[in-house]
């Protein structure tokens, strides 16, 4: 978010929080002598202002850096409109990042345009298709009316409803296994799964998930989507829901559900707010994670989430899969309505949703790409971006814990050639640290910002000894090197050159 001129908030957390971060204004009645110079008197009134409270966000700087690099690379790379990604801590509803494209410099007052400032991931309502077939599935598992190998007869492929044909991106007949309906992602199977349960079953089961309701989590804005009584829907409105269609979410409710089936079948309320912090420096709130309800079994969640594991490593989702880690993900494409009316056929959010390590589930990361031209399916553009962030985020240290359990690595990057420059707004680049967790490899952080550059250092295990102010130009010791945990980095800043202008 950002502040106008009055330092007013306007957006964002500065907006919502307002009252909180802008403190208490002082006043003054001053005099003036006939040299100029302007002083109180102590017979006038005056009032010391008061500073506001500090906020603590969950947002982990490191992770928001990458999803939103990436973000706008998949975005430019598909030809979209748009694009957000979310990721949350399952196990406690953490925001750690919300990045959006096209996005803004909150730094800068005045440039952008409101389509820009606005926070797409919990305000923008899409049709999520495919992801929400989880809900249908879900449902059929926790009402013991289908287990994950039990198949349903589907028998040509084809459903008509009131005058609709409906077909599979991927064409299947005969009889298909619940397993292999969410892993090809099968229209028809799931309009049959849907049938099974029953209209308020998976009406209950869509508000369990969250559908239908703000998410709370803080920010402005919030969407609570549209999800319609089960006694308004006809036949067509009821297979369309079933398969993603003729219901709205926001990204961040989507990322929230699935969190819900990572964390064993509890719903947790997501939140960005840490802490508070008073004018004295010392906490005066602190967020506690908060279970709002479970939605299913321990057992229906990770029947869930094996079937999920088979999306990506043979079904729809195959381009999130990472060598030596498991993921369980879906993959989405919705249909948006075109200009005339109705969905149209080349207007799309494709999506993909996934959860890592599967075993025990650490983060959540959902990708939604608005109206991609080139990969215009969630298991391409949208499962493409999801792995590149996965991918950086497990060269983290703080997120290395499956890679360091499992003795499976990812392929490492190039080192970073000493004395390098790079981009001010950019992060370093990460190199992994060692599996001896007792030693770690030097960052190089010539060219970022000292803020920055103290980030990257800390997040490898380094302490950190500055000097000045502004962008780093020496780092002692050198980028590249092998050094223990703990020891002192060096590093030297000077103030940002500004360009002559004149």
């Amino acid at each position: 978010g950002f502040v106008g001129v009055d330092d007013t908030g306007l957006e964002g957390i500065e907006y919502e929080y307002d009252s909180l971060l802008r403190g208490m204004p002082g006043f003054a009645i001053l005099q003036k002598d006939a040299s100029g110079r302007v002083y109180p008197l102590p017979e006038y009134p005056q009032e010391l202002s008061e500073s506001g409270y500090d906020l603590v966000l969950t947002i982990d700087a490191m992770c928001q850096q990458i999803a939103e690099e990436e973000l706008a690379h998949g975005v430019a790379s598909s030809g979209a409109a748009g694009g957000s990604v979310v990721v949350l801590d399952p196990t406690t509803g953490e925001i750690l990042v919300i990045a959006n494209q096209p996005g803004y410099d909150p730094n800068l007052r005045g440039q952008g345009s409101p389509d820009q400032w606005r926070n797409r991931a919990v305000t923008d309502l899409f049709e999520p298709g495919s992801t929400f077939k989880l809900v249908a599935t879900a449902a059929a598992l926790e009402a013991g009316l289908l287990a994950p190998e039990d198949s349903l007869d589907i028998g040509d492929g084809v459903v008509e409803i009131q005058n609709h044909t409906i077909t599979d991106a991927h064409p299947t007949s005969g009889f298909v296994s619940l397993t292999d309906i969410v892993g090809l992602s099968s229209n028809v199977g799931i309009i049959h799964v849907a049938r099974a349960v029953d209209r308020e079953r998976l009406y209950l089961m869509a508000r369990g998930f969250g559908f239908g309701a703000k998410p709370n989590a803080g920010l402005p804005g919030e969407g609570r989507g549209i999800l319609s009584r089960p006694d308004t829907w006809d036949e067509i409105h009821f297979a369309n829901l079933a398969l993603g269609q003729g219901i709205s979410v926001t990204a961040l409710q989507m990322a929230c559900a699935y969190s819900a089936i990572a964390n064993d079948g509890i719903l947790m309320r997501p939140f960005i707010i840490k802490e508070v912090v008073g004018r004295d420096g010392d906490p005066a709130e602190t967020t506690a994670p908060q279970e709002i309800r479970r939605v299913v079994s321990r057992e229906t969640a990770r029947s869930l989430t094996e079937m999920l594991v088979g999306v990506v490593e043979e079904g729809t989702g195959t381009r999130a899969r990472i060598h030596g880690i498991s993921i369980a993900g879906k993959t989405g494409t919705g249909q948006q309505t075109g200009p005339s009316g109705g969905y149209s056929e080349y207007r799309v959010v494709a999506s993909f949703i996934g959860f890592f390590p599967a075993e025990a589930p650490r983060l959540v990361i959902g990708v939604t790409i608005d109206q991609p031209v080139r990969d215009r399916w969630g298991g391409q553009s949208a499962a493409t971006v999801f792995r590149k962030i996965a991918e950086r985020i497990l060269r983290v240290p703080a997120y290395r814990f499956e890679i360091l359990a499992r003795r499976h690595a990812i392929e490492p990057r190039p080192e970073v050639p000493t004395g390098a420059t790079r981009s001010v707004r950019s992060y370093p680049e990460l190199i992994p640290v060692e599996r001896d967790t007792g030693s770690t490899v030097i960052p190089d952080v010539i060219g970022s910002t000292a803020r920055r550059a103290r980030q990257a250092l800390i997040q490898v295990g380094l302490e950190v000894q500055m000097t000045g102010s502004g962008i780093v130009v020496r780092q002692d010791p050198a980028a590249g090197s092998r050094v223990r945990c703990g020891q002192p980095c060096v590093i030297e800043c000077e103030p940002q050159r500004q360009p002559d202008l004149s």
